[in-house]
């Protein structure tokens, strides 16, 4: 593979599809429960601008430079990411790796790969403390059917190719469909399908007849109704195990003041009986 990020790293495509990923993973912190992120081509994991490679392609400046100090409503939550990480002005940005370890609980998990091997190498050693984060050194698409579904039934898929391949649009058809019916609890994000020096131009010819298998409105709207009523069914469930567990509390501080009193000299059960009255 030829696509290096370190070039393209900043551009005015990165910041639309980080700035789409954080709003992403912001949905799925909105719940307790632990979530899982696939990242296909994770790249490096985090960007110097002022680096050879970035110095000689300046897409950043008609990118994350033009807004960093702009307010975007819809970008707030990555554009205060980039500040935090450059107190002193613009020079680091975050891969999507990055992003996501950012967003990460203590019992989420995060699985990066990236093809190239002195990336991965440098994904290695930025994430080497962070035991909820793996890092592959192989091509994405195959990790999708490696590893989809996931541990955790919530989660996301970045897909973030480089385009360089003729038969990449039907790797990427082949992988939604997969990750469609093998996790469908699961997010997919398909991102960049843009032109540009770094891909080849897109048009109506090779994009429509490709075929993504997604439910149809009706079964859409048919998932969501069964999703909301076990939702549902599950808070009353809740709702009736909080309460018998205070009642055994309770039950359980009667017995106790009982027998400090002296008053279990009955037979347990009927001690048991009384306390419960």
């Amino acid at each position: 593979m030829n696509y290096k990020h370190a070039f393209h790293a900043g551009n005015h495509t990165e910041v639309f599809k980080h700035s789409v990923l954080c709003l992403l993973l912001a949905h799925l912190r909105q719940k307790p429960k632990p979530f899982a992120v696939l990242d296909t081509h994770a790249g490096a994991g985090s960007y110097d601008l002022l680096s050879v490679e970035s110095e000689k392609t300046g897409e950043a400046r008609d990118g994350i430079a033009r807004v960093i100090d702009k307010d975007v409503p819809a970008a707030s939550l990555f554009l205060n990411l980039v500040r935090h990480l450059n107190p002193r002005g613009l020079r680091f940005y975050p891969g999507s790796p990055a992003i996501v370890q950012s967003f990460l609980g203590e019992d989420d998990r995060l699985i990066a790969c990236e093809l190239r091997e002195d990336d991965a190498a440098s994904l290695r050693t930025n994430f080497k403390n962070d035991s909820r984060t793996s890092v592959h050194c192989r091509d994405g698409y195959e990790a999708i059917g490696a590893f989809i579904p996931l541990v955790m039934r919530r989660g996301l898929v970045f897909i973030d190719p480089p385009f360089e391949q003729p038969e990449e649009f039907q790797r990427i058809a082949d992988a939604l469909n997969f990750g469609i019916k093998k996790w469908p609890t699961g997010i997919l994000d398909l991102v960049k399908l843009d032109t540009g020096a770094a891909n080849p131009a897109l048009n109506r010819n090779v994009v429509h007849p490709l075929v993504v298998n997604w439910p149809s409105n009706e079964r859409q709207a048919e998932i969501v109704q069964r999703i909301e009523s076990i939702a549902t069914e599950a808070k009353l469930l809740e709702s009736l195990y909080e309460r018998k567990l205070a009642e055994i509390t309770d039950l359980k501080q009667s017995i106790l003041q009982k027998a400090f009193s002296g008053e279990l000299s009955l037979r347990p059960s009927q001690a048991v009986k009384e306390a419960a009255e």
